[in-house]
């Protein structure tokens, strides 16, 4: 099977950078640097923002499976500032969690884009999180990249991931 990029330049569908740290940071440093990344994200272009929350649904023992509990809804844990595409999926995103913060996007074209706003947006945010908790309580960084591929003679493709942890 002959393959060809996606792209024209190359074959880069997707990348995704991700830092998460041994315990979440403050509130008060989390709002802090919520409010830096907002004004940031609106300078890059990323101007909704979505709080998430996640929900863990309890199965208690002996009640049949469609029984299921669900709690009301949380409170925000976290926050993406992103952008769309006109289509309505996310085309770049930048989330803030207590304990996590990660870049993704599905339009990168050269390593120098990604690694400016890297610099501008996330590493600041980062470094105040590093000041509460020492970077030697960093329990895990990686990065995803995503190459996608055309067949040469017909229209279905082949996606490739790899994960890069350190």
């Amino acid at each position: 099977m002959k393959l060809r990029p996606i792209g024209e330049a190359h074959s880069i569908d997707e990348f995704l950078l991700a830092v998460r740290i041994v315990r979440p940071v403050s509130d008060s440093l989390f709002a802090k640097c919520r409010a830096q990344l907002r004004d940031a994200a609106i300078k890059a272009d990323m101007p909704a923002t979505h709080p998430y929350g996640a929900v863990q649904i309890p199965v208690q023992p002996g009640l049949p499976e469609y029984e299921v509990m669900v709690p009301a809804q949380p409170a925000p844990s976290g926050v993406a500032f992103q952008r769309y595409t006109k289509l309505g999926t996310v085309e770049e995103e930048i989330r803030l969690e207590p304990a996590m913060i990660s870049y993704r996007t599905t339009t990168y074209r050269r390593w120098a884009d990604v690694e400016s706003l890297l610099e501008r947006i996330l590493f600041p945010v980062l470094k105040e999180y590093l000041v509460e908790v020492p970077s030697c309580m960093s329990s895990e960084h990686f990065g995803q990249l995503a190459w996608q591929f055309k067949r040469m003679s017909g229209s279905s493709g082949l996606k490739v991931q790899a994960v890069i942890a350190c």
